[in-house]
């Protein structure tokens, strides 16, 4: 088995992070949910999310914006 990715890593070492993190169905894109808070906590959790994720929107049956419009052609 390969070396894990930081973000791999990261997701390990922090599993409280997975609440903000959210996956696109098709594609599998993994980010952060756009209502994750500034701050969480006391530490640097959510400005670690923010560097390492990107802000991923979703819709109401979990696609992303580039999924959902490939899905309407």
């Amino acid at each position: 088995m390969g070396k894990l990715s930081e973000k791999e890593q990261y997701r390990k070492q922090y599993p409280q992070c997975e609440k903000w993190l959210q996956q696109c169905l098709i594609c599998q894109t993994v980010g952060y949910k756009p209502e994750m808070p500034k701050q969480i906590g006391d530490g640097m959790l959510s400005q670690n999310i923010r560097k390492l994720y990107s802000k991923l929107v979703l819709n109401e049956i979990g696609l992303c914006e580039t999924c959902e419009r490939f899905s309407k052609k």
